[in-house]
Order: C-alpha cells, then structure tokens, then sequence
C-alpha cells in the first residue's frame, strides 16, 4: 500500500498507543491518513415536533446537553490525534463528524468514496451502535475495501493474506 491514501474512522475517546500503531505504518508506506472521529448524536425528540401547523419546536435542554457533550468528546479526541500524529510525521486530515445514525451513514459513504483503503479502528468495537453504522457504511455503501482492525492494528494493515467472508441471510 506504499503511497496510498487510508480514511481511518475512529471513535471519541481513541487510545493513543493503539493509534501510534497506526501511525507508523502510515509513514513507512507513504500514505496519507485521513482520519474521521465519528460519533451517533441522538434524534431530535419526537414529543417536540409541533401539532398546529404554526407551532415551534421545544427541544429539551437535556438534548441540547448530550449533543454538546458529544461533540465536545469529539473534538478533544480530534485534538489528541492531531498531536500524536504531529509527533509521528505523518501526512493527515483530521475530521469530526458526528450525525443522527442514518446522517452518518450517508456522510461515510461519500467520504470513503475519496480513499484507497478504509480503516475500521478496533475501538470502535466498544460502542455497537457506532460501530454496526460505520461498518454498514463502508462494506455496503462505499466502493472502497475495508479493513477492519484487529487488537493490533499494524498487523491488521501490513496483512499478507485477505479472508472475504460474507454472511447471508
């Protein structure tokens, strides 16, 4: 994979030595990382939309707290990212994209449509719902291959073999 470029989707809350991991495949290959920290924001409540034709949205403030929360995790995980891979030389773009489920979906979709190769971080395993959108995201919605990181994720990128399984049904 010398000189290609990964989009490699991360959660809030990345473990940095797993990314460093990353990260020094990245400059022995000579490919340019795009990294995506993603996060599911919660749907707008229903009990807000209006009934009359000219009522107003009343959205809770515990809404508006989640999200801001959310994406105050995102950023400070985008923030941290962006200082190791400073610290590794690594050529990189560093987003945050946090959406309602189907938003995101969309939103990975046409942002891997622009990388070689996406790269499914192992953390993302932690949260299910995240994770089951972004990998219906890429395995179906993108025309990009997938790899979807194990424990290590250097061996993971450096693989030799590729196992294509497929469950039907």
């Amino acid at each position: 994979m010398l000189n290609s470029s990964a989009l490699v989707i991360v959660g809030a809350g990345q473990d940095t030595a797993e990314f460093r991991k990353i990260a020094d495949v990245a400059r022995d290959c000579a490919m340019h990382l795009s990294v995506l920290v993603t996060g599911i924001l919660p749907s707008i409540p229903v009990h807000s939309y209006p009934v009359s034709p000219y009522g107003t949205f009343e959205i809770p403030q515990a809404w508006h707290d989640l999200v801001e929360d959310q994406a105050k995790a995102a950023s400070a995980t985008a923030d941290t990212l962006r200082e190791v891979l400073a610290e590794e030389s690594v050529e990189t773009d560093i987003r945050v994209l946090c959406a309602e489920q189907i938003g995101l979906q969309a939103a990975l979709s046409r942002r891997a449509l622009s990388a070689d190769i996406v790269v499914l971080e192992h953390g993302l395993r932690q949260d299910e719902p995240l994770f089951r959108t972004v990998l219906q995201a890429a395995v179906f919605n993108a025309a990009t291959g997938v790899i979807v990181s194990g424990a290590d994720a250097s061996k993971s990128l450096r693989a030799r073999r590729v196992f294509v399984a497929w469950n039907y049904g």
